[in-house]
């Protein structure tokens, strides 16, 4: 081997080291940045104010009150109604709480599920439409939000098992119920995915808003609007991370697999103006779901906003689907 050739394999050497490692440090960045808890997360603010600057005004005035007065009935419902601290182990030994609010002589249950770094607080405006209607409501905190403990957000896939938990949870307090899943956003991926695992035969319908078909796709467009980067080889290099720390892949996280293994009845609920999912996820779920299933779309609200955009309509079409399974 002749100096020349020698010097260029150490060359290509250094440089494949160099590689990995920049791949190895940025994908720990990612990691860190979309799932550790306690970490700065991915805003997509920018891409909601343009989405805004476009929204009618008086529309999203309108979205701001009602979503204002559904705070406040929230507020009187629960002064009225104390609930009920709850907390359950998960599979993997993380500590996760809810907060429920018994309907007496009711079988009917609900488990709401907030969106990524949110929490149950988050959701407390729709208690009331459901335990009017006769629901027992559970709120929980998805794990590495709120009161649950964890470190890592599993981006619905780990929340999955925590939501198959919450159900016989319920089940072991009362063996005759029957439960409704309701979430929104990543809440909405996560109990997509827990109706692809073998639930109790107690679990009869499932309601998702603005849920996304995959941990992957999803990051691949944040990837391209928050970093301006292609998904390979850095969502790889994060997915790699996150199996290593957090114990799942994003490429394994895919809520149309889970659908597909699912028979549980869902409603498919999606805002055209989403600014954080994007529109076209609530076709791939829906193809990817086994009858029966139904879809309700809105035409301009943004991101977990169809409720706001349409109150009535929304809770119609929910209580409609839920009623025909319940």
């Amino acid at each position: 081997m002749n100096k020349t050739t020698r010097r260029a394999i150490i060359i290509g050497a250094a440089a494949a080291a160099a590689a990995v490692g920049f791949l190895a440090v940025a994908g720990q960045y990612y990691v860190n940045t979309a799932i550790k808890r306690g970490k700065k997360k991915y805003s997509n603010q920018k891409r909601r104010d343009r989405s805004m600057q476009k929204k009618d005004q008086s529309m999203l005035a309108g979205l701001v009150t009602v979503h204002n007065s559904m705070v406040r009935e929230a507020v009187a419902w629960m002064r009225n109604n104390p609930g009920e601290q709850v907390e359950i182990t998960a599979d993997d030994g993380v500590k996760l709480y809810g907060e429920f609010f018994a309907k007496n002589g009711s079988h009917k249950y609900v488990i709401i599920v907030h969106g990524y770094n949110c929490t149950l607080r988050d959701m407390y405006c729709y208690g009331p439409y459901f335990y009017s209607k006769g629901y027992n409501v559970l709120f929980t905190d998805l794990r590495a939000h709120g009161k649950s403990g964890g470190d890592y957000i599993g981006m619905g896939w780990l929340e999955r098992l925590d939501i198959k938990k919450w159900c016989e949870f319920i089940v072991h307090r009362d063996h005759d119920s029957k439960i409704a899943l309701f979430g929104q956003s990543m809440g909405a991926a996560a109990v997509l995915m827990a109706c692809g695992e073998d639930l109790p035969e107690n679990v009869k319908v499932c309601v998702e808003d603005s849920g996304y078909s995959s941990v992957s796709s999803m990051y691949k467009t944040l990837l391209k609007e928050a970093y301006h980067l292609p998904s390979f080889p850095l969502l790889n290099a994060a997915s790699f991370m996150a199996k290593h720390e957090a114990g799942y892949s994003f490429f394994e996280a895919d809520t149309c697999k889970q659908l597909a293994k699912s028979d549980i009845p869902t409603l498919f609920i999606h805002a055209k103006g989403d600014s954080y999912v994007p529109w076209e996820n609530v076709y791939e779920l829906f193809n990817a779901a086994n009858e029966p299933k139904e879809l309700y779309t809105v035409p301009e609200a943004d991101h977990v906003c169809a409720c706001f955009y349409d109150k009535k309509t929304y809770f119609e079409k929910i209580f409609d689907f839920l009623d025909k399974y319940m």
